[in-house]
């Protein structure tokens, strides 16, 4: 999946870090400029962010603070894109506390070009500004006029730019049970040749990416003798609270995506011209050890 970096060349320039770079020439630096540096408060949104809100209520402080230390942003919207309407929520994955606040007061803690409010790929704009800072964004359309369409909803990887591997963990402990968890099933249009993984497959899911239950269904497929054919339909669900988000792709796809996961984690297995023995080299040494046996598989008390 491709990551669209639209550059912006911001307005007011205005030195930054005590050097003559002004934040117009830094912004429109290209991603692999922007990720060059070392931390966040170093990306000029970001810091430029951090300084406003200082002198603001505290309860702004602590959107971003929780923002840019979960790193993951949820945002409703009545309209099909991001809107001054649209509201911005943060959630602890551990507490499940949570923050928000509406597009609007956001933006006044941001430098952007004032044109873009009244441009039609302010969507985009705000999901790669989130995407400097590495901050997972997920969209979600309010629809009154039908409730349960809204919380169950089925994409294609293509409609589904909000969807990572990489952030997600395949559950989250809420002090009782594991929830808002995730499965896989690989070849859903042949029941008898299928694979299917929940999340209670492995040990401590609160602790581990989706994309670890991702590659290990790939090699479970690979090493199975049937012919991983490029276009087998794979479905990844998130089950969450009463909402249900199944992103779907092909099989060559999830193996690209798998592939961009572990090479954003470990950066020199890009050096390796074998994926396969790549993967089958991080099964090994992250993964296979997590994996329940089978009957050790966790039920809840009802089943």
């Amino acid at each position: 999946m491709s990551n669209n970096v639209v550059e912006w060349r911001f307005w007011n320039p205005r030195k930054i870090w005590d050097s003559p770079v002004s934040i117009q020439v830094v912004v429109s630096h290209t991603w692999a400029t922007v990720h060059s540096l070392s931390s966040l408060v170093y990306i000029p949104w970001v810091k430029t962010a951090l300084e406003r809100v200082q002198k603001r209520d505290p309860i702004f402080r602590e959107f971003f603070d929780s923002l840019f230390r979960i790193q993951s942003v949820s945002i409703q919207s009545d309209e099909p894109e991001i809107t001054l309407a649209s509201i911005m929520k943060v959630t602890d994955p551990e507490t499940n506390a949570e923050w928000e606040l509406d597009v609007a007061n956001f933006i006044r803690f941001v430098d952007i070009p004032p044109h873009a409010l009244a441009d039609e790929e302010f969507t985009e704009f705000i999901s790669n500004l989130m995407n400097v800072a590495d901050i997972t964004v997920g969209l979600s359309v309010n629809d009154n006029e039908n409730d349960e369409a809204s919380q169950n909803r089925t994409r294609d990887i293509k409609d589904a730019p909000d969807f990572l591997l990489s952030k997600p963990l395949l559950a989250r402990w809420d002090g009782k049970q594991f929830v808002d968890d995730f499965e896989l099933v690989i070849n859903t249009t042949d029941v008898e040749n299928s694979l299917y993984i929940h999340a209670n497959r492995f040990r401590n899911p609160h602790e581990i990416p989706l994309w670890h239950m991702a590659l290990h269904m790939a090699l479970q497929w690979l090493e199975s003798g049937i012919s991983p054919e490029s276009n087998i339909p794979v479905e990844i669900t998130h089950y969450k609270d009463d909402m249900t988000d199944t992103v779907c792709m092909k099989f060559s796809e999830l193996l690209e995506l798998i592939y961009d996961a572990l090479v954003s984690q470990f950066p020199l297995y890009a050096n390796f011209w074998d994926r396969f023995q790549v993967f089958l080299k991080v099964h090994k040494k992250y993964i296979d050890s997590m994996i329940l046996p089978l009957d050790e598989i966790p039920f809840d008390e009802e089943e």
